[in-house]
């Protein structure tokens, strides 16, 4: 029994292997700068895995390179922010200057994103 069934699945393939099937076409990369969409995804969740890792440097490095090469995604402005906020373990006057750096990056993605609450919820 379990032969004959197999013997009519794949007859069934070889019937239908030369037929075109409907496919449905890619959307398009949306261009983000001199990055693709995708690839300032890939770089923003690269960065996101290094902050879960606690390798804050390394992720803030990613989270400036994102927002150099698409300055429009303001993912990366929030991300990089946040990153910012990370990094204050340092002296006084880098906590300072961390800080003015991160209120300047999510004043900036506030304007990009007026209704996103993520921004304003990190300066608080």
């Amino acid at each position: 029994m379990k032969r004959g069934v197999l013997i009519i699945l794949a007859a069934v393939s070889m019937l239908t292997c030369g037929e075109d099937t409907p496919t449905t076409t890619p959307e398009p990369a949306r261009s983000v700068g001199p990055l693709t969409w995708n690839e300032a995804v890939s770089l923003n969740n690269r960065a996101v895995a290094l902050m879960d890792q606690q390798e804050i440097p390394k992720a803030t490095r990613l989270f400036e390179e994102l927002t150099e090469r698409a300055p429009e995604a303001p993912e990366g402005w929030v991300n990089l922010g946040i990153a910012l906020l990370n990094s204050q373990k340092n002296a006084a006057a880098e906590k300072e200057q961390a800080f003015a750096r991160c209120q300047a990056c999510l004043e900036r993605a506030m304007t990009m994103i007026p209704n996103d609450a993520h921004p304003p919820y990190s300066l608080e």
